[in-house]
């Protein structure tokens, strides 16, 4: 999977990105990615590029930052900490 880039704002003026959640793997990105697109929050992936290669995290290879337009950072933070707890509260997740 190719990692995505939102589109440009308006008039062509560049976005800005902020990281709101790094991610110890490709699963756990994908899983952080849905809860925030299924609330309406654009986001892409960034990070190393054998992350997809090797399928795990090794001493921050493999890492996986998800980025956010910074008008939608807190909001995103509010989503993922809520995320978390609902799935510590099911024994997994962490940062």
């Amino acid at each position: 999977m190719s990692e995505e880039k939102p589109e440009p704002g308006p008039g062509g003026a560049p976005i800005e990105l902020v990281s709101v959640w790094t991610a110890q793997g490709e699963m756990e990105a994908q899983v952080i990615r849905a809860a925030l697109e299924s609330e309406g929050i654009d986001c892409m992936l960034t990070g190393e590029s054998l992350r997809l290669a090797l399928g795990l995290t090794v001493d921050g290879i493999g890492e996986v930052r998800i980025m956010v337009r910074s008008e939608d950072e807190e909001r995103a933070r509010e989503i993922i900490a809520a995320f978390q707890s609902e799935e510590d509260e099911g024994g997994a997740g962490s940062e």
